[in-house]
């Protein structure tokens, strides 16, 4: 078996294991099982973050990072919305209290380390923790679902419809692999999958504004994942992690929902969250 068939039958396996869990868990598991999963994913991408993009960060602002990730989904679930972004300025306080006390070679890094507590946070702990506001919401484990099948079918899409017909680079510089042909099929099905869970659940009356929300969840999405491709192209590396076969890591798999997270809860609040 080639290397590329072994890698794809490793990415259809993970799939096959973790998609009937994430049902079970969105879907009819306590809410707080869900929630110990949002966290736990937010912990796990800020490890492969600090990973790639800062590894010399001294263990306790990384603390302080993971702290947040625990406590925003804690603070959301319990309606302290106001409380959370109070903390989230405390932090930012202590990271700087913790170089301010340093010893003066550490001092030097306080820009670097307080960008990369503050970063860590706002692009992974952040976007999973807004879910948690989402499943509040009125049918809100099946808008999770919709904005989930709208992800990851059309992540699935853009990577065969550019391996069968991709020719023109998508942004080269960042990602090599990536071509028009397979943004252009993603985009197509992510567009087409929200609608028809949209009509199959009835979820909204309006085709055309779920078409058109479906779409710009669909770009963040590409966007997110090309983001991620920059940080990791940057350090040269492949994946952000090994822990998800035939994926990479965990940061590699959600790369695209943490950019389309708050588009996606931006329209729900344009719509009222009904």
């Amino acid at each position: 078996m080639k290397i590329s068939q072994m890698s794809h039958l490793k990415r259809w396996l993970t799939a096959g294991i973790a998609i009937p869990i994430l049902i079970l868990l969105i879907g009819f598991s306590p809410r707080w099982l869900f929630y110990l999963l949002l966290v736990v994913v937010s912990c796990l991408c800020l490890h492969e973050f600090f990973h790639l993009t800062s590894p010399r960060l001294p263990l306790l602002p990384r603390v302080f990072a993971f702290a947040l990730s625990l406590l925003f989904p804690t603070f959301f679930s319990q309606g302290l919305l106001p409380f959370a972004f109070a903390v989230l300025c405390f932090t930012v306080m202590m990271v700087l209290g913790f170089y301010l006390f340093s010893e003066p070679e550490r001092r030097k890094e306080v820009f670097e380390g307080t960008a990369a507590v503050v970063l860590g946070f706002l692009y992974s702990g952040l976007p999973l923790s807004l879910l948690v506001l989402v499943d509040q919401a009125p049918r809100g484990n099946l808008w999770i679902f919709f904005l989930l099948a709208i992800i990851f079918s059309g992540d699935t899409a853009a990577l065969y419809c550019g391996r069968l017909f991709g020719k023109h680079k998508l942004y080269g510089a960042v990602s090599p692999g990536k071509t028009w042909e397979g943004a252009i099929g993603g985009l197509v099905t992510s567009v087409l999958a929200g609608v028809l869970f949209c009509w199959i659940f009835d979820l909204h009356d309006s085709v055309g504004t779920i078409a058109v929300a479906s779409a710009g969840i669909a770009v963040a999405g590409q966007v997110g994942d090309l983001a991620e491709s920059m940080i990791k192209r940057n350090v040269g590396v492949k994946d952000s992690g090994t822990i998800l076969p035939g994926h990479g890591g965990f940061l590699d798999r959600v790369d695209a929902l943490l950019f389309a997270i708050p588009v996606f809860y931006g329209f729900l609040i344009l719509r009222g969250m009904e």
